[in-house]
């Protein structure tokens, strides 16, 4: 690979947001190498495959001091119900691999320029309509608990580099995996679901401007510190709900899953639906990103016709 490109180091980087992310970058400008729990080897375009394993906190093979480290990585929220050994997983994976990453670099000796983690808005908690900024205080509950030993990590590795950047990330809207597909299961009933009383705010960012965000960190030397990875509209589950049965062009009946239900079929797992979270990416704004997407409907209507 040519020597004057940059290195990009990603952990994650075979998931929803990683593939989508590396189908991005310039080629021409940047190597990416992707930390996999697979054997190694070329995906294609992609990058290099390199294997590691969070337990041990080992990166294997041969990867050349990284400029930017990127990590995406840790098990889905809502993947299972949380059990109290999954709860321990959720956690582990997302401090391991900060873990596995700051170990790495110290051993190596390596100071990339920028450390870029994800965390997500389940830092604030279940806060009804007050605004959160990057500036509002953690919220309580395990999304709320997890996003702080997650944030921690994160930051722990990031001391090893120049600067670091951590994105509170909300729904991330793509036809290819997380939140959309299960609003979409229905569609063909002409039955569109929304959870609770569907006044909760559903903080959303379409995959691509939540890609855009990650290059921006990357790109701009000025970016340090939290940042809420959201869409600056404010949508509610009802909207959100709404919305989704609009872009599909089809008439379609809204219907509500009464809260206690959904409490009685997911137990605390259920938080993750019927919190409301009011955030607002004031930061960003303020740093002069610009928004691909800020409207819902033209972000639902471009991820479905393009299948993004």
């Amino acid at each position: 690979m040519a020597e004057n490109k940059i290195r990009v180091l990603i952990a994650g980087g075979t998931g929803l947001v990683g593939r989508h992310l590396t189908g991005m970058l310039d080629k021409e400008r940047y190597d990416v190498y992707l930390l996999s729990r697979s054997a190694s080897g070329k995906t294609g375009s992609q990058g290099v495959v390199v294997p590691w394993n969070v337990t041990t906190r080992e990166i294997s093979g041969d990867v050349p001091a990284p400029e930017i480290v990127i990590n995406l990585a840790g098990e889905g929220i809502a993947d299972g119900l949380w059990t109290e050994s999954r709860k321990r997983a959720i956690i582990s994976s997302r401090v391991d691999s900060a873990a596995t990453l700051q170990k790495w670099l110290s051993e190596n000796n390596c100071r990339p320029d920028c450390y870029i983690a994800a965390s997500a808005v389940g830092y604030y908690g279940d806060r009804g309509t007050e605004k959160l900024t990057e500036k509002t205080d953690r919220g309580t509950g395990f999304l709320a608990d997890s996003c702080h030993l997650w944030e921690n990590a994160s930051k722990a590795a990031g001391a090893t580099c120049d600067r670091t950047c951590i994105l509170r990330i909300g729904i991330v809207l793509s036809s290819r995996g997380g939140a959309l597909p299960k609003f979409l299961m229905t569609r063909f009933l002409r039955i569109f679901g929304y959870f609770g009383d569907g006044s909760q705010y559903y903080p959303w960012i379409h995959i691509t401007d939540l890609c855009r965000m990650i290059i921006w960190c990357m790109e701009n030397r000025h970016a340090s510190g939290i940042y809420n990875a959201v869409s600056p509209a404010e949508t509610t589950c009802r909207q959100l709900t709404d919305a989704v049965s609009k872009a599909t062009g089809r008439f379609g009946v809204l219907l509500g899953v009464p809260a206690f239900i959904m409490r009685l079929l997911m137990g605390e797992m259920s938080t993750v639906l019927l919190n409301s979270d009011r955030v607002v990416p004031e930061k960003l704004q303020s740093e002069g990103f610009d928004f691909g997407y800020p409207d819902v409907s033209m972000a639902l209507k471009d991820i479905l016709q393009k299948k993004i």
